[in-house]
């Protein structure tokens, strides 16, 4: 009785098709969202020019188009799939309708106008991950930059775990729906349900976690709110002029003899 009421009122909340592209269109920027970030890493550690200025104008362009990419791409399959009628119910949310004996194409449409990209985007931001970290261990800088090093290749591959959690039962639930006739499985149902809205969420706690919010927030319950940059230029300059801090100001380590000790060092 409740598995039947609950197909009626997703029936009529799927009678109109919009709410059904708008799932297809944002999940698909989604996916094309972490390839966007493995592209990025790959300009860093690959292609960084060494020049400061010239690395911030490509940088610029480069989150342009792949803003561009991300966002304008997942149109044409969501506009082709919207004229053909193919949006509609599909088991917990409205998405691309798929029935092997009514609506064959959908399921069609399912694989190769999102999961094949799926799955291509997977293996991308995988073999990024795997270029970046053999990067990062041949580059041999030793001390606290190897250490950096290291940590920077284990919160990559936050992004790839990301990747599986939010796309692993989605993948196995819709290929099966796809393949087998009247498939449903209400554990993998609820796995989907669980797991495949969380990307948004994981991927900005593993950002949080990796970027300087994460620092900025320990140095302001420590009581310091100066950047890591402003107060290394402070200390060193302080040491070049024999001066001592003020009082209550938190400076750098002493510099060593390869230069001043990198902020994330004493974060």
């Amino acid at each position: 009785m409740s598995a039947g009421l609950c197909t009626q009122c997703a029936s009529a909340v799927c009678s109109g098709r919009e709410y059904g592209v708008q799932q297809y269109y944002f999940e698909a920027v989604a996916v094309l969202g972490t390839s966007a970030i493995s592209t990025y890493l790959i300009r860093i550690f690959v292609f960084s020019s060494p020049l400061a200025k010239r690395r911030g104008q490509q940088d610029k362009k480069l989150i342009r188009r792949l803003g561009l990419f991300m966002y304008v791409v997942p149109l044409f399959p969501a506009a082709y799939i919207y004229a053909q009628q193919g949006f509609g119910y599909s088991t917990l949310w409205c998405w691309v309708e798929c029935d092997l004996e009514y609506f064959p194409q959908g399921c069609v449409w399912r694989q190769t106008l999102f999961y094949y990209e799926l799955y291509g985007v997977f293996l991308y931001n995988a073999a990024t991950y795997i270029v970046v970290v053999v990067l990062l261990r041949r580059v041999n800088m030793g001390g606290e930059r190897q250490e950096y090093n290291t940590r920077v290749a284990r919160k990559l591959s936050l992004y790839l775990l990301a990747f599986v959690i939010c796309w692993t039962a989605p993948c196995v639930n819709r290929l099966l729906q796809s393949t087998v006739p009247d498939f449903s499985n209400q554990y993998l149902d609820l796995a989907q349900a669980f797991t495949n809205p969380l990307m948004g969420f994981l991927d900005a706690v593993v950002y949080g976690s990796s970027s300087g919010a994460w620092g900025r927030w320990k140095r302001s319950k420590r009581g310091s709110k100066w950047p890591d940059d402003v107060v290394l230029r402070y200390s060193n300059r302080l040491r070049k002029n024999n001066q001592e801090p003020l009082e209550g100001v938190r400076t750098a380590p002493s510099a060593s003899v390869h230069g001043p000790i990198p902020t994330h060092a004493w974060v």
